[in-house]
């Protein structure tokens, strides 16, 4: 049950009173949560959230190994990718930074699709002035940094993580 600050009609004496209504408990707290993410606005704000996590990661990442260029033969680069790969806060937020990256990727094909469908019939002139070459060249650039990504865990971060699965020690990177 929730008690809502109703207004009433201009006649009642007083302008405003408590009404109490009865509503489903397990649709109300949420539902407006879930419903911003069903038009389009909210799916942008979602894909902005999940750009700004995963460009975030990428400061930190990069961070991380330029420790490799301190002249120390690796040393303070090994001390850091020891932690990064052993602490459990960042191993948590490894999860979770696959999960945006997914829904980075589904959000990015779902308002591509919605765009598309919008207008069926596709215009006959085509202006691109009004928008940057970045805007129109972020499907490019998302693929390239797609394929760097399989590359890039495909060679590090998978037999890192396997060897550390099978004989609990990291292998030796730098």
């Amino acid at each position: 049950m929730y008690s809502l600050l109703v207004p009433l009609g201009a006649r009642e004496r007083n302008y405003f009173c408590h009404k109490t209504i009865r509503l489903h408990s397990s649709t109300f707290p949420m539902s407006w949560f879930i419903n911003v993410f069903r038009n389009s606005l909210g799916r942008k704000l979602l894909m902005a959230t999940t750009g700004l996590f995963l460009i975030s990661f990428l400061i930190v990442h990069c961070a991380v190994n330029a420790a490799i260029f301190y002249n120390d033969n690796g040393r303070i680069f090994t001390i850091a990718a020891h932690f990064m790969a052993t602490n459990p806060i960042i191993r948590t937020i490894e999860i979770i930074l696959v999960l945006a990256f997914v829904a980075h990727i589904f959000q990015g094909f779902w308002l591509w699709r919605l765009n598309r469908d919008a207008r069926p019939v596709r215009y006959a002139y085509k202006d691109d002035s009004s928008s940057s070459w970045y805007s129109r060249s972020m499907t490019l650039f998302g693929t390239l940094i797609l394929l760097f990504l399989v590359i890039h865990t495909s060679n590090f971060w998978i037999p890192n993580r396997v060897n550390q699965f099978l004989y609990g020690e990291e292998l030796p990177l730098y």
